[in-house]
């Protein structure tokens, strides 16, 4: 276990013993000064954690592409030929408005 894993488990026991103080706080059982205490604890294991974390090397995420369309021959012969009637003048905006998105 690493030196950020155990920063990490700390403040989850930490959390734990704030919320069970919390519970206890609406059950009628506060103490005032334990929970200052947890509520400290529980800053200063945040703090350590946020430290440890800011010293890890950032991964830098590709950014996602699309996967390419893959159409059959019927299909694709059809488009190319809606193309070439746009490109021609012999079909406008008008006329594939209801074609569907595969075609616009």
């Amino acid at each position: 276990m690493n030196e950020l894993e155990r920063a990490e488990a700390h403040l989850q026991e930490v959390l734990q013993r704030l919320q069970a103080l919390r519970r206890a706080a609406l059950d009628g059982d506060y103490d005032p000064v334990a929970f200052d205490r947890v509520v400290e604890a529980y800053r200063t294991a945040e703090a350590a954690v946020a430290q440890l974390r800011s010293r890890q090397p950032r991964r830098i995420v590709g950014v996602a592409t699309a996967p390419a369309l893959i159409w059959d021959a019927p299909t694709l012969r059809r488009l190319q030929f809606v193309r070439w009637l746009v490109a021609t003048g012999r079909l406008g905006a008008d006329d594939l408005a209801g074609m569907g998105p595969a075609v616009a």
